[in-house]
């Protein structure tokens, strides 16, 4: 696992956040320009976002790795 990380999310537990928070009600955090946390606001643990090999998770104020 990669320094700055928390235990990752398991992504069916992900999956389901991502289908059921709208985007209004999401984090948001930016990773990078063109992905930003789709998690709900508030949560615990790692930021996320993508589906499959795409999906990334950070730590909130850890750089993009």
């Amino acid at each position: 696992m990669a320094p700055g990380f928390a235990t990752p999310v398991d992504d069916a537990r992900l999956g389901l956040e991502f289908a059921w928070t709208a985007w209004a009600d999401s984090c948001r955090d930016k990773y990078s320009l063109a992905q930003c946390c789709r998690r709900p606001s508030g949560h615990d643990g790692n930021h996320a976002s993508g589906f499959g090999e795409g999906r990334q998770q950070w730590l909130q104020d850890a750089p993009p790795t």
